[in-house]
C-alpha cells in the first residue's frame, strides 16, 4: 500500500506539471485515503503538501494554507527536521 501511495503521488505530480489539476488532485486524494487509513503519517504529509501546491497554483490560497497546515502538523508531530514550526 505504501508503494501505491508513492505511485499515486508521482502520477499526481506529473499531472500537476501538465497543469491538469483536476486529475492531479484525484490521484493525490486516492493516495491520501490509503495513507490515512494505514497511518502513514509521512506519506500523508507529503500528499497534503502536494495538494497545497496545486491549490496555490489555482490561486485558492485559503485551501492551500489549510492543506499546508495539515502537512505541517503531521511533520511537527513526527519531529521532521523539515518542519518549520518553532516551539514556544
Amino acid at each position: 500500500p505504501q508503494q501505491r501511495v508513492t505511485i499515486y503521488r508521482q502520477i499526481g505530480n506529473v499531472y500537476t506539471e501538465l497543469s491538469e489539476y483536476v486529475l492531479a488532485t484525484q490521484y493525490l486524494f486516492e493516495g491520501l485515503k490509503i495513507s490515512e487509513r494505514l497511518g502513514l503519517r509521512y506519506e500523508s504529509a507529503r500528499v497534503y503538501s502536494d495538494l497545497a501546491w496545486i491549490f496555490k497554483e489555482e490561486l485558492n490560497f485559503p485551501l492551500a494554507l489549510e492543506y499546508l497546515d495539515k502537512a505541517e502538523k503531521l511533520r511537527f508531530g513526527m519531529n521532521d527536521p523539515g518542519s518549520t514550526r518553532v516551539l514556544g
